[in-house]
């Protein structure tokens, strides 16, 4: 089932789809543990606790000109789950990186990107990590579900090359498909 959003959207790709198939056909019994594993409460609780440890949430009253423009991308996307947005405490790099919580949108964000990026460049670096949620949160989660199985066969010294390097390459494939959600909404495919 695909997102209902109100404009056309870039669809997961090819690779995506070929692994998540993979996957469902060729180990259905992994399958469905990694995917039984999904939305329990354990995961979101230590993906909540990390964020209280390792960042400050940022509040929509003292940060508007970070979530206006969340907000008018969230509802381009079709995303209906509320979003809240930190600010990582330590570090100087420029980085963005989604907190994944089924259901919730959790952007953290790295560096001083607020004061250096200028609006569009802000803009497109929050929908690529709205992308990112939008990928893992929809199709009944079977992308976050593959990404999940192919992290844990990679980490798995056991298991061969071929898991680690498709672990990889889905890594980046998503990248790709979160780059092009931000040109699409930011009217730039240069």
């Amino acid at each position: 089932m695909s997102p209902s959003p109100l404009m056309p959207t870039p669809e997961p790709l090819p690779y995506h789809r070929a692994i998540v198939q993979h996957f469902q056909s060729q180990e259905p019994g992994l399958w469905k543990w990694f995917a039984s594993t999904r939305k329990r409460n354990e995961g979101a609780d230590a993906v909540r606790l990390d964020l209280l440890k390792s960042t400050y949430r940022l509040e929509l009253a003292l940060h508007p000109k970070l979530y206006e423009p969340a907000a008018e991308l969230c509802h381009r996307m079709g995303l209906r789950c509320p979003i809240t947005l930190y600010q990582a405490q330590t570090g100087a790099s420029l980085n963005a990186a989604l907190a994944y919580v089924p259901g919730e949108i959790h952007v953290v964000l790295a560096g001083p990107l607020a004061e250096l990026l200028s609006s569009q460049e802000l803009r497109a670096v929050l929908a690529h990590e709205l992308a990112h949620f939008l990928l893992f949160d929809q199709w009944q989660g079977d992308f976050f579900i593959a990404a999940e199985l192919l992290r844990s066969l990679g980490a798995d010294a056991s298991v061969g090359p071929a898991y680690l390097e498709s672990d990889r390459l889905y890594h980046l494939w998503t990248e790709v498909y979160a780059d092009r959600w931000a040109c699409h909404l930011c009217d730039d495919s240069m």
